[in-house]
C-alpha cells in the first residue's frame, strides 16, 4: 500500500511539473511573437524612413531643390555645371588651391 501510495505521489509531481513546464513553453512563444511583432513594425518603419531618403535624394529632387534655391546657375549649363574631365565649375577649377574665392 505504501509503495502503491509513492508511486501515486511521484507521478503527481512528474505531472505537475510538465504541466509548469508547457505553461512555460507557452508563456515563452507568446513573448517571442510579441518581440517578433515590434522588430517586424519596427522593420517596417525603417524601410518607410529609407523610402523618403531615397525619394528626397534622387537626382531629379536634388535638381529641383538647387533650382528653387536658385544656386548653380539652375544647373542649365552657365558655367554652372561640373567638368567630369577639368573638374571646373563656375567657370574655375575647384581642385585648384591655388585659386581662393576671396581673390575672385
Amino acid at each position: 500500500m505504501l509503495k502503491l501510495l509513492l508511486c501515486i505521489v511521484g507521478i503527481f509531481v512528474f505531472s505537475v511539473s510538465l504541466l509548469q513546464l508547457r505553461q512555460q513553453r507557452l508563456s515563452d512563444r507568446f513573448e517571442m511573437n510579441r518581440l517578433h511583432d515590434r522588430i517586424e513594425a519596427a522593420q517596417s518603419r525603417l524601410w518607410g524612413q529609407q523610402l523618403k531618403i531615397a525619394t528626397v535624394t534622387t537626382p531629379e529632387a536634388l535638381t529641383r531643390r538647387v533650382q528653387r534655391a536658385g544656386g548653380v546657375g539652375a544647373m542649365g549649363g552657365s558655367g554652372g555645371e561640373v567638368d567630369g574631365a577639368g573638374g571646373v565649375v563656375g567657370g574655375r577649377p575647384w581642385l585648384d588651391s591655388r585659386v581662393s574665392p576671396a581673390r575672385e
